[in-house]
């Protein structure tokens, strides 16, 4: 399971929306061996075709990110083609060099591992789910079946789910 929140490129003369040539080939590379990558969404606000990014991945799971009332934060890409799920991403806490914690933090970055860590609970507590030779779109389907359904993000997210970790029991 990979996670992956990043949309930028930086370069000696100019920072482009898109990926590295390098990590797209290890991205495909991990794909062709049935990884599954999570993806952040985006923080601009906009409806994208997020597959663009990834073309050939198969094996993705697009998140969008919610904020503290469970709607989708003001600045979060959105899809109802791409964006599997919406995690929380606005007033989060993390760690910070210096041994520090910094609180309000926000972004599809922050709610793609979140999803991430879901789908790796899932794996480990149902290793059969993604056996050698096993389809990995097993656990993808069912981390998305395990996910409350919110009519109100239908058209924020391909199944207008959200990330509900006490259901993957």
């Amino acid at each position: 399971i990979l996670n992956n929140s990043y949309t930028t490129v930086m370069t000696l003369t100019k920072t482009e929306i898109g990926v590295h040539p390098l990590i797209r080939q290890a991205f495909e590379l991990a794909q062709q061996r049935g990884s599954i990558a999570v993806l952040s969404a985006g923080n601009s606000a906009q409806e994208n075709r997020l597959s663009a990014r990834f073309p050939r991945a198969s094996n993705k799971i697009y998140v969008g990110a919610l904020n503290d009332q469970r709607r989708r934060a003001e600045f979060s890409n959105f899809s109802k083609d791409s964006v599997h799920v919406m995690a929380p991403g606005t007033s989060l806490v993390s760690t910070y060099p210096g041994s520090r914690y910094v609180g309000s933090l926000r972004g599809t970055s922050f709610a793609a591992p979140l999803v991430t860590g879901g789908l790796a609970l899932l794996l480990s507590a149902n290793t059969k789910l993604w056996s050698a030779g096993e389809s990995p779109q097993n656990l993808f389907k069912l981390f998305l079946s395990a996910q409350s359904v919110d009519r109100q993000l239908v058209l924020s997210s391909l199944s207008g789910r959200f990330l509900s970790l006490q259901r993957l029991d």
